[in-house]
């Protein structure tokens, strides 16, 4: 299944720049207003997994172990409620890593 995320609408180079924080900042809105998309929808969950390394193993030692559990256990609680195919969790998944190396490539959002 295609998963709508932010790495995906932009070339490399690109997908960090102000156009693509926009394109976050506006699915967000509007998914919150209650006018989000199934593509918002799809973008947030996926800018959420990768914030907070849900999909992620954060190393014994690392200095900040029980706050990067307390992201993904916020995250969980989000994911827990959602109804998802195992094609649509597939691909979520897919998106948040696409996020994450996007991330380590070329920095955050």
């Amino acid at each position: 299944m295609t998963w709508h995320h932010l790495s995906s609408a932009f070339v490399p180079g690109l997908r960090r720049r102000l156009q693509a924080r926009l394109n976050l900042s506006n699915a967000y809105r509007r998914l919150f207003s209650g006018h989000g998309s199934k593509a918002d929808a799809e973008i947030v969950l996926s800018d959420l997994a990768n914030v907070t390394g849900f999909y992620r193993v954060t190393e014994p030692g690392a200095g900040t172990l029980d706050y990067q559990e307390g992201k993904r256990a916020v995250y969980g609680r989000v994911f827990r409620f959602l109804r998802m195919s195992a094609d649509e969790r597939a691909g979520l998944e897919e998106a948040a890593r696409a996020e994450a190396l996007s991330d380590a490539r070329e920095g955050e959002i």
